[in-house]
């Protein structure tokens, strides 16, 4: 929480929600929805992740939840389905914070879409495979 007390500090509300894990979920800050899922990178009280606490997480300049705790982002953006987002609240972000989210969110997106495109490859291909030729325009 390095520039509460500077007066010229200025943080921007957030839109948060409560994301569905295999534990008991934690807060992201949402960055966009398109497609029926929101991009989103998750908020901790932690400074390390992982059961082996080998990985940083992104240090903020503030209390992002505003419960008296330091906050960190995680580096890994999430998209998921908005059916796996409860419970909506409002957060406080540094401007520096937020675009620091952006990139992890447009990272995360761009991998989404990806996989999406190569999926969507492999089942048309997969599709095409199993067709008689006849189908396919090839020779009878």
């Amino acid at each position: 929480m390095k520039n509460e007390k500077d007066k010229s500090f200025h943080l921007l509300s957030v839109p948060l929600k409560h994301h569905k894990d295999k534990n008991k979920g934690h807060w992201h800050v949402i960055l966009e929805t398109f497609s029926g899922h929101h991009v989103s990178v998750g908020t901790t009280s932690q400074a390390k992740k992982g059961k082996k606490a080998t990985g940083t997480n992104y240090s903020c300049e503030n209390d992002i939840l505003g419960n008296g705790k330091n906050s960190f982002l995680r580096r890994k953006g999430t998209v998921d389905s908005v059916d796996n987002y409860f419970e909506n609240k409002t957060g406080k972000m540094s401007e520096k914070d937020y675009k620091q989210a952006q990139i992890y969110g447009a990272r995360a997106k761009k991998k989404f879409l990806e996989q999406r495109k190569s999926d969507d490859q492999t089942k048309h291909l997969s599709k095409r495979k199993h067709q008689p030729a006849s189908k396919r325009g090839g020779h009878h």
